[in-house]
């Protein structure tokens, strides 16, 4: 059973890029510190949690990744989007191989539109946190400046589901 989270305080972030750039690598270095060199693709989608507490409050953000989703990146690149409403974060992965790098990806960045643009890695855990704390707190503001309702368990009590059946009748209508 899955664990239920206080509805007020959850967020959810999409990750999506080309497959073996390291996405799911980042997500699990991030929430749970562990590295596995061999990661097996993701197949269709898969997420996770992570739980922090700012200003007093816990913040728990739910992770996607998304294999479904097709980007055109070149696979050597190493680089992911994070998607966050109208706000997108392009992740140069493996910083720790820079001379592998082909691309200047701040370059890439700036020309495709994305919002900002973090380099980490996931195997030596580079910039792992800082670059999600940059993601949170991009969240926060997006909520703040949009006054978002942040919803509560008592929001939902009450709610009656009208079921509006027909009930059948005997004859022809």
């Amino acid at each position: 059973m899955m664990e239920e989270l206080p509805l007020e305080c959850l967020y959810k972030v999409v990750v999506v890029g080309a497959p073996r750039v390291g996405k799911t690598s980042y997500i699990k270095r991030l929430t749970s510190k562990e590295f596995n060199g061999n990661e097996s693709t993701t197949i269709g989608v898969d997420y996770y949690i992570k739980t922090l507490e700012i200003n007093k409050k816990q913040i728990n953000i739910q992770i996607w990744e998304n294999k479904i989703i097709i980007i055109k990146f070149n696979n050597n690149n190493n680089i992911f989007l994070i998607i966050i409403n109208n706000y997108s974060i392009l992740i140069g992965n493996k910083c720790d191989k820079q001379s592998q790098i082909t691309v200047d990806l701040k370059e890439y960045s700036a020309k495709n539109g994305y919002s900002q643009i973090s380099f980490v890695s996931a195997k030596n855990q580079t910039n792992i946190e800082t670059s999600f704390l940059e993601i949170v707190k991009k969240i926060l503001q997006n909520s703040q400046h949009h006054q978002i309702h942040q919803f509560s368990k008592k929001d939902f009590d009450g709610i009656i589901v009208n079921n509006n059946e027909k009930k059948k009748q005997n004859g022809c209508c």
